[in-house]
């Protein structure tokens, strides 16, 4: 009787310590980040804007667009795609949007600046004397205006030992727009569509950031730019 209790603990000392090592395993092991279903969804049919135009003439950011439920995002869209244009065009002078509003505030220009962005959600429309009015204030030809439709986060369960979660599936799904304005004629110069769609499994707690994904997308649009 004594042997065979003796013999149970060893096999459940054992099948602890198999769980335990399999737990580790799983923790050091099983973060795969994949992203996949990224693709340019929208281009205009006529292309005014010019391979070394951004070269030469600038280009600044303004406050993105976004949905509802989205709007504390804008910085960190707009500074993404900042960093990301500056990183792989490093010839192009890139103004972040930090800079323009700084610009636009010394300049006196609030009032123009507010009904310009909100006139945009309405119209889908950016006014050219203030397009031309902010080119002045930062020193750039072209102003970019970022539109996010949609961000999603989603979480999935996918493996889990005495009900302890092990495994988890997180996706996230992102689709945006980015516009190039002419400010010398109030033209729309360029615009590109992005949907992308990044997917991890990990055993961590950490989600698919907000900035990951931006930051993929930004890179697969921005090589898109003449």
């Amino acid at each position: 009787m004594i042997t065979t209790v003796r013999q149970g603990r060893q096999r459940f000392v054992e099948a602890v310590a198999v769980c335990s090592l399999f737990t580790c395993v799983l923790v050091a092991c099983s973060t795969t980040s994949q992203q996949y279903g990224a693709q340019v969804i929208a281009e205009p049919s006529v292309v005014s804007l010019k391979t070394g135009d951004l070269t030469s003439f600038g280009i600044a950011f303004v406050t993105p667009s976004t949905v509802t439920g989205q709007e504390e995002d804008k910085p960190a869209l707009a500074l993404a795609f900042s960093q990301q244009l500056e990183q792989q065009r490093k010839n192009i002078h890139v103004v972040p949007l930090t800079e323009t509003l700084t610009s636009v505030n010394r300049a006196g220009l609030f009032e123009d600046y507010l009904r310009m962005i909100t006139d945009y959600r309405q119209s889908g429309l950016l006014d050219p004397t203030a397009l031309a009015q902010i080119s002045k204030a930062t020193g750039v030809r072209y102003i970019a205006l970022l539109n996010m439709a949609s961000f999603q986060q989603v979480y999935h369960d996918r493996l889990g030992i005495f009900g302890l979660r092990i495994l988890q599936t997180k996706e996230a799904n992102i689709r945006l727009t980015l516009q190039i304005w002419n400010s010398s004629d109030g033209s729309l110069a360029w615009e590109g569509a992005q949907e992308l769609h990044m997917a991890s499994e990990t055993a961590a707690e950490s989600a698919v950031s907000f900035g990951s994904v931006v930051q993929a997308a930004a890179e697969k649009l921005i090589a898109k730019i003449p």
